[in-house]
């Protein structure tokens, strides 16, 4: 079982495995993903709350369509902050996305 440094590196080498070079994203989530920014990034991963029921973080990770549909799928409960290019490219995955959902029933 991987835990604490060794989960963080597992964690960020699947990530790694879709891009190039990492790069550091802050990010601001509701906590009730507490656990799950924990699990995924470490427990060494610097929380700073933000208001009473969020806090942000900052990861370093090669941005591929794994990591941003990941925060995705955590809805409104998860936000790229910074930089502004993983946010026009987490815009541009979502619409990509919405494009092909939108798309006729014969395809």
């Amino acid at each position: 079982e991987l835990t604490g440094k060794a989960l963080y590196e597992h964690a960020n080498r699947l990530f790694q495995m879709y891009a190039g070079d990492a790069v550091a994203v802050k990010l601001r989530f509701h906590k009730d993903l507490t656990n799950v920014v924990m699990d995924r990034f470490g427990r060494e991963t610097m929380l700073i709350p933000d208001g009473s029921d969020h806090f942000t973080f900052v990861v370093n990770v090669a941005v591929s369509p794994m990591f941003l549909s990941w925060v995705i799928g955590f809805g409104a409960k998860a936000r790229i902050l910074h930089p502004q290019s993983v946010v026009n490219q987490c815009r541009e995955l979502c619409m990509e996305s919405l494009k092909q959902h939108q798309s006729s029933e014969s395809d």
